[in-house]
């Protein structure tokens, strides 16, 4: 997650370093310019959350728990993004960077529903199960004994936000 936050603030900072300069390549006309610019500086804040969006998506998806990352794209986008983007650059005037602004509150929920799945993923148990996954007897052939184990979220297999029995079937 880190590593997917460094990265997003670095592509916020070659966005925004470029937002005064791209729009010049293609037209002389100043409103154009004034917008490319304003939407280039919310576009930075957009790679912010997109980053680490991206990779908390990736992580769900090595859990084999690919739906996770389905609701949350749903939600944040579909339910969040879509309607706010239409309402902020259409209704509210506020053109391209409304609308990159609504994508911008759409990629944080999604990345927090993600957060929040993974904060109270039980950790243990998905080392087990990728090991029954991978057809690995566990570190050094003894199987690691973590079912009952707490992480360090203080989450069980018994108080996830589902039944993590049904998973497994």
């Amino acid at each position: 997650m880190g590593a997917g936050a460094v990265g997003g603030l670095f592509a916020a900072a070659a966005m925004a370093g470029a937002a005064g300069r791209w729009a010049v390549l293609f037209s002389k006309d100043k409103k154009i310019l004034e917008d490319a610019r304003r939407g280039m500086l919310v576009m930075a804040a957009v790679e912010v959350v997109n980053f680490p969006l991206a990779v908390s998506g990736g992580i769900v998806r090595g859990t084999a728990l690919p739906w996770l990352g389905t609701w949350a794209s749903i939600g944040g986008f579909y339910l969040v993004a879509l309607p706010l983007a239409v309402l902020m650059g259409f209704k509210e005037e506020l053109g391209l960077a409304g609308m990159l602004l609504g994508f911008l509150v759409g990629g944080a929920t999604s990345g927090a529903l993600l957060l929040v799945f993974l904060a109270r993923m039980d950790w243990g148990r998905e080392v087990v199960k990728a090991q029954r996954l991978a057809g690995s007897g566990g570190v050094g052939g003894h199987e690691l004994d973590v079912m009952q184990s707490r992480n360090r979220t203080g989450c069980t297999r018994d108080n996830f936000l589902f039944n993590v029995d049904e998973i497994d079937s």
